[in-house]
């Protein structure tokens, strides 16, 4: 997501120097027939009929049809210029000559509403030169925002996107880059300037106006083995270049929509966009149903439509919370973490104005391996929740390959159901990090939950040792003190976690080893070391003192450094003295021994000193 708050007087400023571009929405679409609906609806490709059919849409519908060319025109011959139209809307944006036609054409009788169209400025996302260090032959730095997805273990049951159609909505791309070589384009469009030409173009262009989605389009659909992989790269791309990177003209959302009902027409299955819009709108319009790209989002997912949104990145700003189209109920809108599961600082929070939970799902958006736009092979790391919603973009995009009737709320649902907290959403994570692996194969999973019993605080990229029926494992919670582990068994299992050098917390938990199951493990922090050596290092003789007082026998075994089995005994008492001898009655000689005790279940490993005067 990329936007950028403007001071009011400079926005002002700006402003000025353009005729103001506003939506009139129209009272209805004219006269039309039947058979207008049939010659449209059987003029779409076939793709887009079968997808429809999906949301149960198997004929031409209104939505189809465009504007009353009269009313239209009736606007023009005012002397305003019509910039684009809108099918689903039913609306057309114009430039108007001056302040006072806005209240001329709100009085038209086919009008019921006019609204100036939302703007904002578009910088770039942080970038960083120098990319991650590579620790995968094939993924090469992209490993690290596709493992906590687990998006490797779906392109190794086949898994690629092959089949499923995905639109960008984007500032274009350098398509000369190594990692586009094998992309699929099936169409692309410069919605600004009306041509084919969606790479830099000199006579139109600033110099960086591909930039932005080049690291997008890279993220999702990139294939450049060694050194970057996107999720869904042998999916087909539907490239619609909407938004200007130009500092002296406004960016207007009506481009962003032009180019949603474009792509739907051409069949595709997804949408990935990655902009966002709040200029001219308030909060409380982030309600789902008053921005034009959520009315077109909503629109879109209605007729089968998959649309992935950033949440944007407006944390700690002014504005603080999601942008539209997030804000529309029937999108997936994406925030970003970092490789830990830790909310980006930047990552926009919900909840909507009328207090949905926002963002659905968020994916790493911190370093995120790209394709940089300064030259043919270089790999970037860029930021933002830009890099986040292809990431997820693309994950939708293998579940759908696996279940190609699922439909936009399914696929949604779907996600959010295996996603690391699902059991706990809020409004930074939302359901947490999604799996289409889980979603797909729906393997018995344990979600761990581990916290500070005192706070409610979560041990974050904790690790611990988990005891399983049939394994035993060493696992990491993340920033958010989830763990997800999978598959599991039926049966008993122990968390063990280690608080400090000599002591640890133990958690015993039974797991049906079906479907989903949550653990939340409380911890003590402050909980006392069973075992007690005193005094450490001795002269003469130590006490050994449990707490609390043990119910059987202990064994005690100490060992020279070497591991020489040195004494051995059962300790029956709530507090034993050893006097430092061997298993002879040896008084032992000055030095360092390991003495290992068998008590409650558990192995203890205490290092002991002789000192002898």
């Amino acid at each position: 997501m990329v936007r950028i708050k403007i001071p009011f007087l400079i926005l002002m400023m700006t402003c000025s120097l353009h005729s103001e571009a506003y939506w009139v929405f129209f009272r209805d679409k004219g006269n039309f027939t039947k058979a207008n609906l049939d010659n449209i609806y059987q003029s779409l490709p076939e793709k887009t009929r079968a997808r429809r059919a999906k949301v149960g849409i198997i004929r031409g519908i209104e939505l189809d049809l465009p504007p009353c060319e009269h009313y239209i025109q009736a606007i023009v011959r005012r002397g305003n210029r019509l910039v684009s139209i809108s099918k689903w809307l039913n609306a057309a944006s114009f430039l108007l000559t001056n302040e006072n036609e806005k209240f001329l054409v709100t009085a038209l009788p086919f009008v019921v509403d006019i609204v100036p169209v939302a703007t904002y400025r578009l910088p770039l996302p942080k970038t960083t030169p120098i990319p991650p260090p590579q620790s995968h032959p094939f993924y090469g730095s992209s490993i690290y925002a596709l493992l906590p997805m687990e998006i490797q273990k779906m392109h190794s049951l086949g898994y690629h996107g092959e089949g499923v159609r995905i639109g960008m909505l984007d500032t274009g791309a350098k398509l000369n880059h190594t990692a586009f070589d094998s992309i699929k384009i099936i169409a692309k469009w410069d919605f600004i300037n009306n041509d084919s030409v969606i790479s830099y173009d000199p006579a139109q262009d600033t110099i960086n106006q591909d930039y932005h989605g080049t690291y997008t389009l890279s993220a999702i659909g990139g294939y450049y083995p060694g050194k970057l992989i996107g999720p869904a790269y042998k999916a087909e791309y539907v490239l619609a270049k909407t938004e200007i990177v130009n500092q002296e003209i406004r960016i207007e959302e009506n481009y962003w929509v032009r180019g949603l009902e474009w792509a739907e027409s051409l069949g595709v299955d997804i949408i990935s966009s990655s902009l966002g819009y709040a200029d001219w709108y308030s909060r409380a319009d982030m309600n789902g149903r008053t921005a034009v790209v959520t009315l077109a989002a909503n629109r879109a997912a209605s007729l089968g439509v998959v649309v992935v949104t950033s949440a944007g990145n407006e944390r700690g700003t002014a504005w603080n919370y999601i942008i539209a189209p997030a804000d529309a109920e029937s999108v997936i809108s994406v925030g970003a973490v970092d490789i830990f599961g830790g909310i980006a600082p930047f990552s926009s929070p919900g909840p909507t104005y009328d207090g949905r939970i926002k963002p659905e799902v968020v994916a790493p958006g911190i370093n995120v391996a790209s394709a940089s736009p300064l030259d043919t092979t270089s790999i970037a790391s860029v930021s933002g929740t830009s890099m986040s919603t292809p990431l997820v973009a693309g994950a939708s995009a293998l579940l759908l390959q696996a279940f190609p009737d699922l439909t936009p709320m399914k696929i949604r649902d779907t996600l959010l159901a295996w996603a690391d907290q699902f059991f706990e959403p809020d409004t930074d994570v939302g359901w947490g990090i999604p799996s289409p692996y889980l979603s797909l194969t729906a393997e018995p999973t344990l979600y761990l939950k581990i916290f500070d019993r005192s706070n409610g605080l979560p041990f974050d990229t904790t690790q611990f040792v988990l005891v399983a029926p049939d394994t035993v494992c060493t696992l990491y919670t993340n920033a958010r003190g989830i763990a997800r582990y999978h598959p599991v068994k039926p049966g008993e299992y122990r968390l063990t976690l280690k608080l400090s050098a000599n002591r640890y917390f133990h958690y015993n938990f039974t797991l049906a080893g079906t479907g989903k199951e949550v653990v939340r493990v409380p911890v003590d922090r402050n909980m006392p070391d069973p075992i007690t050596i005193y005094p450490n290092p001795f002269s003469e003789k130590c006490s050994i003192i449990f707490s609390p007082v043990q119910e059987e026998e202990v064994p005690i075994a100490v060992y020279s450094p070497t591991g020489e089995l040195l004494y051995e005994d059962k300790i029956n008492t709530p507090a034993y003295e050893w006097a430092g001898i061997n298993k002879n009655g040896k008084r032992l000689s000055s030095g360092v021994y390991i003495v290992k005790l068998k008590y409650n279940g558990e192995t203890y490993i205490r290092k002991v000193a002789i000192l002898r005067k």
